[in-house]
């Protein structure tokens, strides 16, 4: 009888672990799924810019996520200065997707850190901020009617094990 309980027991666990690691795996495919969206979404919106518009992000990092935060990084060429960003968010915070001309996750809490270099052309002086708050704009803003973006958007997320919403999207 001992013995058919061990077995049991053995037989239970290989089952959970092969469901833990099952979803393990379907979760970071679904994570690398976001990534894709985003990334594919910031790429095709730098094409719907003038070269020479002044609010175009240049693009040093595109999307990734690592350790549970999503990043990615441009910059800014101004006529009197260069400014570079790093956007990071904590992907587990993340209660909204809205839009409201520029598409911005909204976090429960301060989960949302913002690092900005700002270098002077004129004198080449240098300065640094940092910004923690509960916004992460992805700078992806260009392109109207894209409410298939947002959908597709939010069923990665919520693959993903995540728990978001939209409650606005607009141009």
């Amino acid at each position: 009888m001992n013995s058919l309980i061990c077995r049991n027991k053995f037989k239970m666990k290989r089952i959970l672990s092969v469901i833990l690691f099952s979803y393990f795996i379907f979760s970071n495919a679904q994570e690398e799924k976001i990534v894709e969206l985003l990334n594919l979404q910031i790429q095709k919106e730098e094409k719907l810019y003038d070269e020479f518009d002044k609010k175009m992000p240049k693009l040093i990092q595109l999307f990734e996520i690592e350790d549970g935060v999503l990043s990615f990084e441009f910059l800014y060429d101004e006529p009197d200065q260069v400014v570079s960003m790093r956007r990071e968010v904590v992907l587990d915070k993340i209660k909204n997707i809205n839009k409201s001309g520029e598409v911005v996750f909204l976090t429960k809490e301060t989960a949302t850190k913002q690092i900005a270099n700002m270098k002077s052309k004129i004198n080449k002086d240098q300065s640094q901020y940092f910004i923690l708050n509960s916004m992460f704009l992805t700078e992806i803003r260009k392109e109207t009617d894209n409410k298939d973006f947002r959908d597709e958007l939010l069923k990665a997320f919520r693959n993903a094990g995540y728990d978001v919403s939209s409650e606005f999207w607009m141009d």
